[in-house]
């Protein structure tokens, strides 16, 4: 391809054509960072340009330096240290040292700290002058660098090297543009007449050290705008630019040829060669030996400056350095430039020797916490720092003598005196003498600077000069011509110092300024000598906390007791909700008093002698005729009910005035003791009055009014308590038929009477039980009374202990003649109807008609038998002889161990009852409490193993992303300083940090209800366990909160650590501002920034959503907690707000919530286009058991499957959603819901929607959503087991199935088993009558209902017995069950599931899998859960899947 050739010839000429064009338009001008002032390298000696490590030390890792070095501090305090006043040896004045100085800055600056800061602690004997009992070490703060191959640190020069002005204009165009005036070309001069601190008023961060040093920047400011004057004179027609421009290369030329022709020579005692050529080859970067030889000027700072004006007087006392470090402003306005620039050019300098005075090695200027240095320790140390080799190195390499040890080097400079100091301090090591100490004793006492220093120092300036494309000799940059060159050649700096001086000429300074001639205009004023000028100022500590205290106490406390006080006020807002609906009740209860005329009055019950309780007390006849006092607590609950029998009663009223309170005792013959305290005598004796005008209109009962003293109360006192504990041992030990030993004494049984209400509710039975009613009357007539109402604890433990006896035959005979009304020895039909239906109404949920009744009894003795005797009974019930009548609820009034609950009691038929009683309870209590918990946990592990693995994977993720980032800035950002700064504070809550980005952005994903609805019918299902949502989003969100309290608590230690650093020490952080003098205060971390704000806002978003969240808050201000809870948005929004300023590190949270915001967003898009508008309610019923059903119209496009739920809100209540089941089929015109009153937004429902009630409130239905009871269909053959209430949700699946089979459709399940669990029937009715109408229409006989009652217990309890007798009757004649009236079969106690399912899997053996699903409490599923893992692991038999949702 030879053609292509000349074209990228051409192509790569034109490229480098333009290129050298580029390069010298850029080339130009003189730029402010250095760059192009070499044309070979044009970057060659810019700002920030490494130091050139001609002399570096032989290890490659300067981080590992070697800590074993000697101690600089003492090598100072042992060698150098001195007394004032060695003059100069040549008469070098003042102005020549701070000139020095001011060179320094000019070629070299390498002061800037490091960042992240790393503090080498120097350790000060206690001899020391520097050492105090708070300040031990001397800190020294290693200099900034950059890292480089192999770990090396490359120190940056943060000023050009060249000399180019840049002490003047700053080593940046940012930093010159805020000195210029803008007019002239002019610097702003009058930024120095400020009386605060401004370090851009100079071209040098450092130019405000000291006085002298501000002062000779200021006469290189007024020489610029003195040059920039003349040539705008001269030149009209310059633009300000052209004006600038000019006047700076004149100036930068001028400071050229003082400091090359007049301060080198001075400093060198020699001439300088001349200047040949532009040698652009040279290497122009300062060295890292220069950089601590340019430091000498250190050795001939006096200890104060003096003041004189030009008639040669002081003014003032001379001015000690010590005390005027960073005060140059204040005192150059104060005493003159003019004034201070005299005294400098009249005062001689120390002897550049090896020694340096107390200003310089023990008051050297530090950081605030730090206020005394040693400037010489510094040098050493800085010196280490930037990699200088050892001395004898250096003097091979500048082809200088070298020593072998440090007596032939002290011989050579006559200083064996300090041998012993140095060989010791140096362990005789000669290779690692300090380059600066072996420098400095070259001085000597001849007054010059040593070999060393002299040659790094001069072949700098050289290199500097021949390198300089713009030094003002050059004539090939034609900025200047040869008579300019020569007129700037003549320029004395004193020329310079003479036109910039007001008020004063050429005549007030000598010709050559730094030095000092006898014939100079003034003479040279007495030596300055420290022990007789003032003293420096002592060390102080800085205290950087100072000022911050108030804002961080009170924010921290705020942020600390906001919680709480947020507790405090939901606390108040739910006594207040709770405190309505009492009112509610209490409006009620008005109403009845003004129907009935109840007295109501406000008092406190003795519960027992240490504790009261407030109560609302009525008096009232009830619908008997009878007397009632109702006690009501504060939430206007009925907690006490005290009948009075009229009748057959005797009360004494009691009066007892004791500690401020008016206390009132009823004491009663039939009834439970009261005793009630009032706040006033009016309100005991209104009670009184009540009581007496009640009791006019029975004059047979017997009344007594006492008064006595309190403690004689409390003698004869039976609280509540203590009577309810005296039946419930009474009971029980009959029960064990333990009759002798019930622990009750014969007087209190024979006094203690029972009406029938008390009784009935210690047997677990109904008051207006017809048993009941027969148990009093039969008592009664044993005991020759009148029976009815009251009977005496001792005739009823009587009547019990043999009716639970087994072996006592007499107990037949008793219950028959319980129905024997005529005590003729024969039961009529009419009393063995009474009979039978009174034992039914133990446990039977229904009514049964008389027709039922009759039939039984037909079934039962015949359809001619009129009188039955008890023979014939015994022979009907034969099981009846051996068994006995359990008449405790042994589950809730025996207190029995939760084990025996699920456990028969009757194990061996031979065993009696008290036998089979004892071994039970016995068999418990031995079994070990290891046992019974690794038993516990076990069948936990397998019923929760699904949940146990997503909540340790969570966790373990949780825990991984703590830990990733603990470990990220413990470890692997530990190079950046912030371990240093906050300790482990910044580990935590970094660690935190993530954790709560991770939790907080999963909430969401749990909240996506129909996501989780999609996700039900995808095979996720198996495994992910979506029925777990909520609990999973608490879970999380509990995590979370657990993140943010450690979060705020780190960050209450980390903010600490800040407010009290330094303010070079936050150079860390990157994306934070400062202004140079800002104090970093709390106020500023607080309130200042946005992190800050926005971390208050969020711990106060947190506190509310979290707090209005707790149970109580959701259970009675379920809107306070729905609407707080959507502030989740604004925590989102200010999270990421908080991040945004990248202080720390990059903000991770926005990619955290990314996705879950997606999936969120997508899924409330859904649910918006399922959110349906408001749609009328048809129909209400009010169930019993608190039941509300509602038949609601459906809105348009609605469709469900059954076993799905709705969230129904009520805009007449407010705007808050609940869940609820949908009870009604899918093919229904109408949804139906069953509710169930329980809480706050139920309990209003059944008040709106009122049966009489013509119109209804609209209502809103959003949904439908999937629950786990919807995959009924994908199985052939399914178990449904509920266990309560748990039964509602079948509703809807049964009744659709029963209609689709009806119509003949296709469906997949064939046969369904429905298990129903409950204790008691009275509870859910209206199941009867929905079981009742699914039974009608199953054509196929797809339905199998098993109803199981488990208050009966086991086969020889009297009722059960009974029941079973009666119940088999029943089914005979009519294929229904006595009990339910359905053709469901009802069995007594508990169901066997284990034998449940494999009766199941042996009728369906050619389905492989079986759907178990279940509702009920915890317990009931664990069971299950249990049992299908047994019955599938058989083999041979179907899998059982069980899917199940508790309540």
């Amino acid at each position: 391809m030879p053609f292509r050739a000349p074209t990228l010839l051409f192509l790569l000429f034109i490229i480098d054509i333009w290129s050298v064009e580029t390069l010298n338009e850029k080339a130009a001008t003189l730029s402010f960072s250095g760059w192009y002032n070499n044309l070979f390298a044009p970057n060659s000696g810019s700002k920030g340009n490494p130091l050139w490590k001609k002399f570096m030390k032989a290890h490659i890792n300067e981080e590992e330096r070697d800590i074993s070095e000697p101690n600089p501090r003492l090598i100072s305090n042992a060698i150098f240290q001195t007394n004032s006043g060695t003059l100069d040896v040549r008469n070098r004045t003042l102005l020549f040292a701070i000139f020095s100085q001011f060179v320094q800055n000019e070629i070299v600056d390498i002061d800037e700290n490091s960042c992240p800061n790393e503090v080498e602690k120097i350790k000060l004997a206690k001899n020391d002058k520097l050492y105090a009992s708070n300040f031990k070490y001397l800190p020294y703060i290693r200099v900034h660098y950059k890292s480089f191959r192999y770990h090396t640190r490359c120190h940056p020069n943060q000023v050009t090297s060249w000399i180019d002005g840049s002490a003047i204009y700053g080593s940046y165009e940012i930093w010159n543009n805020c000195l210029r005036e803008y007019k002239g070309g002019r610097l702003c001069e009058e930024k120095f007449g400020e009386p605060c601190l401004n370090v851009k008023a100079i071209g040098n961060r450092n130019g405000h050290e000291n006085p002298p040093l501000l002062a000779i920047s200021i006469v290189w400011f007024r020489y610029h705008n003195l040059v920039a004057r003349r040539l705008e004179t001269a030149h009209s027609n310059w633009s300000d630019e052209d004006l600038f421009q000019g006047a700076r290369i004149r100036t930068i030329a001028a400071l050229q040829n003082v400091i090359f022709y007049e301060w080198l020579p001075a400093l060198l005692n020699e001439p300088v060669p001349a200047y040949e050529a532009y040698d652009g080859e040279k290497i122009n970067e300062v060295t890292n030996d220069f950089a601590v030889a340019i430091r000498f000027w250190l050795n001939m700072l006096p200890t104060a400056f003096i003041i004189r004006d030009n008639k040669c007087n002081l003014i003032g006392k001379p001015q000690r350095f010590c005390n005027t470090y960073w005060d140059s402003q204040n005192l150059i306005n104060q005493k003159g430039l003019e004034n201070i620039l005299l005294g400098m050019c009249s005062q001689i300098a120390e002897k550049l020797d090896d020694k340096f005075v107390e200003d310089v090695i023990n008051c050297w200027h530090g950081p605030l916490h730090s206020s005394r240095q040693d400037a010489l320790t510094i040098s050493i140390l800085l010196a280490r720092d930037i990699g200088l080799t050892d001395f004898n190195h250096i003097k091979k390499s500048l082809n200088l003598t070298q020593y072998k040890d440090f007596r032939s080097f002290l011989q050579n400079i006559n200083r064996l005196d300090v041998y012993d100091v140095l060989n010791a301090t140096y362990n005789g090591n000669f290779d690692h003498f300090d380059t600066v100490v072996g420098a400095l004793l070259e001085n000597g006492n001849s007054g010059e600077i040593g070999n060393t220093f002299k040659t790094i120092i001069k072949d700098q300036f050289l290199r500097l000069r021949n390198g300089d494309r713009f030094w003002f000799e050059n004539k090939d940059n034609h900025l200047f011509d040869n008579d300019e060159i020569e007129k700037i050649k003549s320029l004395k700096f004193s020329d310079i110092l003479a036109q910039v001086s007001n008020g004063l000429d050429d005549k007030d300074y000598q010709e050559n300024v730094f030095y000092f001639n006898t014939s100079d205009p003034c003479p040279q004023q007495e030596i300055l000598i420290s022990e007789k000028l003032e003293k420096c100022f002592q060390h102080e500590n800085y205290d950087y906390f100072k000022n911050s205290e108030i804002y961080y106490i009170i924010s921290f406390a705020f942020l600390f007791t906001f919680p709480f006080i947020l507790g405090f006020i939901a606390f108040v807002l739910v006594k207040y909700f709770k405190r309505s609906k009492a009112r509610n009740i209490n409006k009620m209860i008005e109403i009845e008093k003004s129907i009935r005329g109840i007295g109501q009055l406000d008092g406190y019950e003795c519960v027992n002698q240490q504790h009261q309780r407030p109560v609302t007390i009525n008096l009232l006849l009830n619908s008997d005729k009878q007397l009632e006092m109702k006690l009501y607590n504060e939430k206007r609950k009925l907690v006490r009910k005290i009948a009075i029998n009229v009748g057959h009663d005797q009360i004494c009223l009691t009066e007892t005035n004791t500690y401020g309170h008016c206390g009132l005792y009823l004491k009663s013959f039939t009834c439970n003791d009261v005793y009630l305290l009032f706040e006033s005598l009016e309100q005991r004796r209104e009670l009184v009055e009540s009581f007496k005008a009640k009791l006019k209109e029975f004059p047979n009962m017997e009344f007594s009014y006492v008064q006595v003293a309190m403690s004689k109360v409390f003698d004869t006192f039976i609280s509540n308590e203590e009577r309810k504990r005296t039946l419930t041992i009474a009971f029980k030990n009959c029960f064990m038929k333990d009759l002798e030993e019930t622990g009750v004494s014969n007087d209190v049984k024979e006094r203690m009477h029972l009406c029938r209400s008390e009784l009935a509710e210690n047997l677990g039975m109904r008051a207006d039980c017809e048993f009941i009613k027969r148990l009093f009357r039969f008592g009664g007539n044993c005991n020759d009374s009148d029976g009815g109402e009251f009977l005496s604890l001792s005739c009823i433990l009587d009547l019990i202990s043999v009716l639970c006896d087994e072996t006592n035959p007499e107990k037949m005979k008793v219950l028959f003649d319980m129905y024997d009304y005529d005590s003729d020895g024969c039961l009529t039909q009419d009393e063995l109807k009474s009979l039978i239906k009174s034992l039914m109404e133990l446990s039977v949920a229904r009514e049964v008609d008389e027709e039922e009744t009759n039939n039984l009894v037909v079934e039962l003795f015949g359809q001619d038998k009129t009188d039955v005797t008890i023979q014939e009974f015994q022979e009907v019930f034969p099981n009846l002889t051996n068994a006995s009548l359990t008449l405790l609820d042994k589950n809730k009034k025996s207190g029995l161990h939760r084990r025996m609950r699920s456990k028969s009691l009757i194990s061996d038929k031979s065993k009696t009852l008290e036998e089979r009683f004892r071994s039970v309870v016995y068999s418990t209590i031995r079994m070990k409490y290891t046992k019974r918990t690794f038993i516990r946990f076990r069948h936990f592990i397998e019923n929760k193993r699904q949940h146990i693995f997503y909540l340790l994977l969570f966790f373990g993720v949780t825990a991984v992303v703590f830990a990733e980032r603990f470990y990220y800035y413990l470890v692997s950002e530990k190079h950046k300083g912030l371990l240093n700064i906050m300790s482990y504070g910044i580990c935590v809550t970094r660690g935190a940090a993530a954790a709560m980005s991770f939790t907080y952005c999963l909430l969401p994903l749990t909240m996506c209800r129909n996501t989780l609805t999609f996700l039900r019918d995808t095979f996720v299902r198996h495994f992910l366990p979506i029925d777990s949502a909520v609990p999973f989003h608490k879970v999380c969100a509990w995590t979370a909160v657990y993140f943010t309290i450690m979060h705020v608590l780190g960050y209450c230690f980390n903010l600490y650590n800040l407010a009290t650093q330094p303010f070079d020490a936050l150079c860390v952080f990157d994306e934070l501002v400062f202004k140079d003098n800002l104090e970093t205060a709390m106020k500023f971390w607080l309130f200042e920034n946005l992190i800050g704000i926005t971390g208050i806002l969020l711990c106060i978003i947190v506190s509310i959503i979290y707090i209005f969240a707790v149970t109580p808050v959701r259970r009675h201000c379920f809107a306070l907690f729905w609407n707080t809870h959507k502030l989740i948005y604004l925590l989102y929004f200010l999270t990421i707000l908080h991040g945004v300023s990248k202080i720390v590190q990059n903000p991770y949270f926005p990619y955290y919530l990314c996705g879950p915001a997606i999936i969120f967003a997508l899924d409330k898009t859904v649910a918006l286009t399922k959110r349906q508008r408001a749609t009328m309610v048809l129909k209400c019923d009010h169930l019993p058991s608190n039941v509300l059903k509602l038949e609601i119209k459906k809105p348009p496009n609605f469709s469900y499957r059954s076993g799905q739920y709705v969230y129904l809100n009520c805009p007449k209540i407010g705007e808050s959603y609940h869940p609820f089941t949908i009870s009604s089929a899918p093919h229904e015109p109408t949804i139906h819901l069953h509710i169930r009153s329980v809480g706050p937004w139920t309990y209003q429902l059944p008040v709106i929607f009122d049966c009489d009630s013509s119109e209804y409130p609209p209502v809103i239905v959003d949904g439908p959503y999937g629950g786990p009871h919807e995959y009924w269909k994908g199985h052939e053959v399914c178990v449904l087991i509920a266990g309560g209430v748990g039964i509602t949700p079948y509703s809807s699946v049964i009744k659709d199935l029963v209609y689709k089979s009806k119509l003949g459709q296709h469906i997949k399940c064939k046969k369904v088993h429905i298990i129903w669990v409950t204790s008691s029937q009275y509870q859910s009715e209206w199941i009867l009558d929905m079981f009742k109408e699914c039974e009608e229409n199953d054509v196929k006989n797809i339905l199998d209902i098993n109803i199981f009652i488990t208050q009966f217990y086991d086969q020889y309890d009297l009722r059960t017995s009974f029941l079973f007798v009666c119940e088999d009757a029943a089914r005979k004649s009519t294929n229904k069950s006595l009990i339910t009236g359905l053709k469901a079969r009802t069995h007594f106690g508990r169901p066997n599931f284990e034998k449940l399912f494999n009766n199941i899997a042996l009728s369906a053996m050619n389905c492989k899998q079986i759907g178990v699903f279940s509702c009920g409490p915890p317990g009931l599923s664990r069971t299950i859960d249990k049992s299908c893992h047994r019955v599938s692991r058989i083999k041979g038999n179907p899998n059982f899947c069980h899917l199940y949702d508790n309540f």
